[in-house]
């Protein structure tokens, strides 16, 4: 258990312990500012999605170059390089998406 839930823990103690409304209500105050904020800000897309066409267009490319780098056949099909390692490495089945996102 880490120290912020052992804090927490106590709080709640002392919040059942007291009779005075003023102290519950800072405590309440304390135990719900020790919980982070959390803001989910995702950087804009930078490459193409991988459709089911430009998946087929990259296994193809793949086949018919089987030297050239998941990064240079990403520049070749403007996608990011990671998707090109997923296709090639067969970790997603193109029947069973249709695309990756």
């Amino acid at each position: 258990m880490g120290k912020i839930s052992e804090v927490r823990a106590i709080l709640q103690q002392a919040k059942q312990a007291s009779h005075q409304q003023e102290v519950i209500d800072l405590i309440d105050q304390a135990i719900a500012n020790s919980y982070r904020e959390y803001r989910k800000i995702a950087a804009p897309r930078q490459s193409n999605p991988v459709t089911l066409y430009r998946a087929k267009q990259i296994l193809r490319t793949y086949r018919e170059n089987p030297r050239l780098s998941c990064m240079e056949i990403a520049s070749l099909h403007e996608v990011n390089p990671g998707r090109v390692s997923e296709l090639i490495s067969g970790k997603h089945s193109l029947q069973k998406t249709g695309a990756l996102k």
